[in-house]
Protein backbone atom coordinates (compact mmCIF):
# COMPACT_ATOMS: atom_id res chain seq x y z
CA UNK A 1 0.00 0.00 0.00
CA UNK A 2 0.97 3.20 -0.82
CA UNK A 3 2.49 5.69 1.78
CA UNK A 4 -0.36 8.42 0.49
CA UNK A 5 -3.30 5.98 0.83
CA UNK A 6 -2.63 5.38 4.18
CA UNK A 7 -1.78 9.78 5.19
CA UNK A 8 -4.39 11.91 3.18
CA UNK A 9 -2.41 15.30 4.27
CA UNK A 10 0.47 13.68 2.51
CA UNK A 11 -1.26 13.38 -0.70
CA UNK A 12 -2.89 16.42 0.22
CA UNK A 13 0.58 18.05 0.39
CA UNK A 14 1.68 16.62 -3.07
CA UNK A 15 -1.11 17.92 -4.70
CA UNK A 16 -0.85 21.52 -3.01
CA UNK A 17 3.39 21.24 -4.34
CA UNK A 18 1.76 19.89 -7.76
CA UNK A 19 -0.50 22.89 -7.93
CA UNK A 20 1.82 25.33 -6.86
CA UNK A 21 4.47 23.99 -9.35
CA UNK A 22 1.86 24.72 -12.69
CA UNK A 23 3.05 27.44 -14.86
CA UNK A 24 1.00 30.97 -13.76
CA UNK A 25 1.44 31.99 -17.38
CA UNK A 26 -0.86 29.68 -18.77
CA UNK A 27 -3.81 31.27 -17.35
CA UNK A 28 -3.60 32.38 -13.90
CA UNK A 29 -7.40 31.53 -13.15
CA UNK A 30 -6.65 28.30 -13.66
CA UNK A 31 -3.61 28.59 -11.89
CA UNK A 32 -5.78 30.49 -8.81
CA UNK A 33 -8.46 27.44 -8.95
CA UNK A 34 -5.63 24.56 -8.82
CA UNK A 35 -4.56 26.44 -5.70
CA UNK A 36 -7.58 27.25 -4.37
CA UNK A 37 -8.75 23.61 -4.75
CA UNK A 38 -5.90 22.04 -3.42
CA UNK A 39 -5.86 24.43 -0.28
CA UNK A 40 -9.78 23.13 0.41
CA UNK A 41 -8.82 19.64 0.69
CA UNK A 42 -6.20 20.21 3.05
CA UNK A 43 -8.61 22.62 4.74
CA UNK A 44 -11.30 19.75 4.90
CA UNK A 45 -8.40 17.00 5.81
CA UNK A 46 -7.30 19.29 8.40
CA UNK A 47 -10.63 20.00 9.85
CA UNK A 48 -10.75 15.95 10.66
CA UNK A 49 -7.41 15.14 11.60
CA UNK A 50 -7.45 13.83 15.10
CA UNK A 51 -4.36 15.04 17.16
CA UNK A 52 -3.73 12.18 19.80
CA UNK A 53 -3.84 12.79 22.88
CA UNK A 54 -1.56 11.74 25.48
CA UNK A 55 -3.52 8.85 26.69
CA UNK A 56 -3.73 7.79 23.02
CA UNK A 57 -0.30 7.58 22.66
CA UNK A 58 0.19 5.24 25.58
CA UNK A 59 -3.00 3.18 24.77
CA UNK A 60 -0.75 0.56 23.22
CA UNK A 61 1.69 0.09 26.10
CA UNK A 62 1.21 -2.01 29.60
CA UNK A 63 -1.53 -0.46 32.09
CA UNK A 64 0.94 0.06 34.98
CA UNK A 65 3.51 1.70 32.54
CA UNK A 66 0.97 4.31 31.70
CA UNK A 67 2.56 7.00 32.78
CA UNK A 68 1.81 10.83 31.49
CA UNK A 69 4.91 12.40 31.69
CA UNK A 70 5.65 16.56 31.28
CA UNK A 71 7.59 16.24 28.46
CA UNK A 72 5.04 14.13 26.31
CA UNK A 73 2.42 16.53 27.50
CA UNK A 74 4.51 19.52 26.23
CA UNK A 75 4.92 17.63 22.86
CA UNK A 76 1.50 16.78 22.71
CA UNK A 77 0.62 20.45 22.73
CA UNK A 78 3.36 21.66 20.56
CA UNK A 79 1.55 19.37 18.21
CA UNK A 80 -2.07 20.58 18.56
CA UNK A 81 -0.67 24.37 18.25
CA UNK A 82 1.23 22.94 14.96
CA UNK A 83 -2.51 21.76 14.05
CA UNK A 84 -4.33 25.24 14.91
CA UNK A 85 -1.23 27.46 12.93
CA UNK A 86 -1.87 24.88 9.95
CA UNK A 87 -5.91 25.41 9.70
CA UNK A 88 -5.26 29.59 10.79
CA UNK A 89 -2.84 29.40 7.88
CA UNK A 90 -5.21 27.57 5.56
CA UNK A 91 -7.74 30.00 6.38
CA UNK A 92 -5.73 33.07 5.27
CA UNK A 93 -4.47 31.72 2.16
CA UNK A 94 -7.57 30.70 1.19
CA UNK A 95 -8.55 34.46 1.78
CA UNK A 96 -5.59 36.15 0.04
CA UNK A 97 -7.20 34.00 -2.86
CA UNK A 98 -10.01 35.09 -3.20
CA UNK A 99 -8.76 38.76 -3.15
CA UNK A 100 -5.94 38.18 -4.90
CA UNK A 101 -5.70 40.48 -8.13
CA UNK A 102 -3.95 38.92 -11.42
CA UNK A 103 -0.45 39.89 -11.57
CA UNK A 104 2.31 38.03 -11.92
CA UNK A 105 4.33 39.44 -8.36
CA UNK A 106 0.74 38.75 -6.33
CA UNK A 107 0.65 35.14 -7.65
CA UNK A 108 4.38 35.04 -7.15
CA UNK A 109 3.71 35.90 -3.52
CA UNK A 110 0.82 33.86 -3.17
CA UNK A 111 3.34 30.88 -4.74
CA UNK A 112 6.23 31.46 -2.05
CA UNK A 113 3.75 31.42 0.99
CA UNK A 114 2.13 28.23 -0.22
CA UNK A 115 5.51 26.52 -0.38
CA UNK A 116 6.33 27.70 2.86
CA UNK A 117 2.66 26.45 4.52
CA UNK A 118 3.51 23.41 2.49
CA UNK A 119 7.21 22.61 4.24
CA UNK A 120 5.02 23.34 7.52
CA UNK A 121 2.16 20.98 7.16
CA UNK A 122 5.50 18.12 6.23
CA UNK A 123 7.54 19.48 9.41
CA UNK A 124 4.00 19.00 11.56
CA UNK A 125 3.20 15.54 9.86
CA UNK A 126 7.11 14.61 10.68
CA UNK A 127 6.72 15.87 14.19
CA UNK A 128 3.65 13.84 15.13
CA UNK A 129 4.98 10.41 13.28
CA UNK A 130 8.25 11.42 15.22
CA UNK A 131 6.22 11.41 18.63
CA UNK A 132 4.20 8.25 17.78
CA UNK A 133 7.41 6.54 17.23
CA UNK A 134 9.21 7.68 20.13
CA UNK A 135 5.66 6.75 22.65
CA UNK A 136 6.01 3.28 21.17
CA UNK A 137 9.57 2.76 21.51
CA UNK A 138 10.13 4.39 25.15
CA UNK A 139 11.63 3.17 27.58
CA UNK A 140 9.09 3.79 30.36
CA UNK A 141 11.00 5.03 33.45
CA UNK A 142 14.11 5.78 31.90
CA UNK A 143 13.12 9.93 32.88
CA UNK A 144 11.56 12.88 31.35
Amino acid sequence: MKKNQDEPLAKAADDMERALGASIENGSESWLDGLRQALTTVDGILFRVDTPSERQLLEPTDLQHRDLSPKLTREVEALRGGMRHLSEEVNRLLAQLHHAPADVATLQELREAGARFVAELRAVRHAENALVLETAMRDTGAGD
